[in-house]
């Protein structure tokens, strides 16, 4: 009999466990509460994110966190060069880790709480920020419930930290990396949950960065799906690194995972409202997101990669002006379109630079005394680019020289003879533009160094082009 009794037991304790589900109400009350009106937007510093604050550290406690210390609200000094010395509160509960050795380290699981506030020039325009960020935090709460009520056991220790002031500059997250309550090294994953109200817009959830984990394979089989719903995996993080609070923890060489459901919404608008949001989609995203931080948990060992490649291989094309210039005498030769096609070559040297050579066919035109010159060419520009544009949506610079062949020249439509010497040309190559993700965009000016053509004025090369990149290998 008391066989049965204890089998029964384990049965109903692994069908509660297996059953515990996000609870789509539980997801809407937090989201209406954090979205009303009455708080005006949470705007950082405002006295109503300060009843935001309240608010959470209550629900922290309700769903059974536990407190580093004795409050869950970490507050931080900083100096802002407008503001003068302000304070930021991060609000941080733990779920500690059953393993007696793995319990020291942690995930963070992590969700900015405040907003960017209301305008108040003609009229009161509130900014309530349902999707961003107040689905984060309910999701984050709600996922605290479900482990903390399912009984399950991490091996890891797991923080739950609701970010102040990411609409400021990240600076809650940054903050809290530099004052970590626990050691930096301990913190072995991090996942920000930013913006989760719109599953039914992307069709399912996306979790980017996953190729920060290094050497750990995420099954698909973790997660569960709907006819219209599934999580997608992307190994790269997203172009909105720079925007959201993994940067910090990137920053610091800790594994990071931005999981969204996309900007597709109401993002930074007024129309940003709890009513607009899709809570069972919501609920899916939550399930999913507590399979993999449980996964994480579980994992003997965790360890971080830069997920992005160092060598990048992609197409290129570009066009723009170009002109055989004179170097000397009183007129000068007309400019002309230019174009060319070929491959891009990044590879990432340095820690901020990167080097960049691209083998192009270039067709290379001017208007001169002569008519219509045109030279098909092979060109390849080989840059040192600075402010390494390796990492997503950034601005560069680079320069460096190029050299180029040509296979002919024709002066209007009739090939002409070109000797040996007369077929090669280098020079200075600068480009500045920015790349996001896979795709980068740049203006060039080209400087030739060398006599284009014998028996006749000195002329050397010039270019004014703008180049589109796409890397198939990023």
């Amino acid at each position: 009999m008391k066989v049965r009794i204890l089998v029964l037991l384990l049965f109903l304790s692994a069908s509660a466990f297996a059953q515990e589900k996000a609870s789509v109400s539980n997801l809407r009350k937090v989201v209406e509460v954090l979205a009303a009106d009455s708080l005006r937007g949470r705007a950082y510093k405002s006295k109503e994110l300060l009843v935001a604050q309240r608010y959470i550290s209550e629900q922290f406690k309700q769903v059974g966190l536990k407190p580093i210390g004795s409050s869950f609200i970490q507050s931080v000094e900083w100096h802002d060069q407008y503001g003068g010395e302000l304070k930021i509160s991060n609000i941080v509960g733990v779920i500690e880790g059953n393993d007696p050795v793995l319990k020291n380290e942690y995930i963070v699981v992590g969700a900015h709480y405040d907003h960017v506030g209301y305008s108040a020039d003609k009229d009161t325009v509130i900014y309530n920020g349902a999707d961003d960020n107040a689905s984060g935090v309910s999701g984050i709460i709600e996922l605290s419930r479900i482990i903390l009520a399912s009984g399950a056991k991490p091996d890891r220790s797991i923080l739950i930290v609701a970010f102040d002031a990411e609409e400021a500059g990240l600076v809650g997250s940054r903050k809290f990396v530099e004052n970590s309550p626990v050691p930096l090294k301990s913190i072995k994953a991090m996942l920000s949950i930013d913006m989760i109200g719109h599953a039914n817009l992307i069709k399912g959830l996306e979790i980017a960065g996953v190729g920060s984990l290094k050497d750990l394979d995420i099954p698909q089989s973790l997660f569960t799906a709907t006819d219209s719903l599934r999580v997608k995996l992307r190994s790269n993080p997203s172009f909105r690194i720079n925007h959201t609070d993994t940067q910090s923890f990137f920053k610091k060489g800790i594994s990071n995972l931005y999981v969204n459901t996309g900007l597709k919404a109401n993002y930074h608008k007024p129309t940003d409202d709890a009513n607009t949001l899709d809570y069972t989609g919501m609920a899916f995203a939550v399930d999913n997101i507590t399979s993999l931080v449980l996964y994480l948990a579980k994992q003997p060992t965790l360890h971080y990669t830069n997920p992005i490649p160092r060598l990048a291989v992609g197409v290129a094309a570009s066009f723009g002006t170009n002109h055989f210039k004179m170097m000397n005498g009183p007129i000068d030769n007309k400019a002309m379109l230019t174009y060319s096609a070929g491959i891009s070559v990044l590879y990432k040297a340095w820690k901020k630079a990167s080097v960049n050579a691209d083998i192009l066919f270039k067709n290379k035109t001017s208007r001169t005394e002569l008519g219509q010159v045109n030279m098909p060419s092979l060109y390849i520009p080989v840059h040192l680019v600075l402010i390494n544009p390796y990492n997503t949506a950034r601005f560069f610079a680079g320069v460096g020289p190029y050299y180029s062949y040509s296979f002919g020249r024709y002066v209007k439509g009739d090939k002409l003879k070109l000797s040996n010497r007369e077929r090669d040309d280098y020079g200075l190559d600068i480009m500045m533009g920015c790349v996001v993700m896979k795709n980068q965009i740049a203006f060039h000016s080209t400087y030739g160094l060398k006599r284009l053509m014998d028996n006749q004025p000195l002329m050397h090369y010039r270019s004014f082009e703008i180049s589109f990149t796409r890397y198939l290998r990023y």
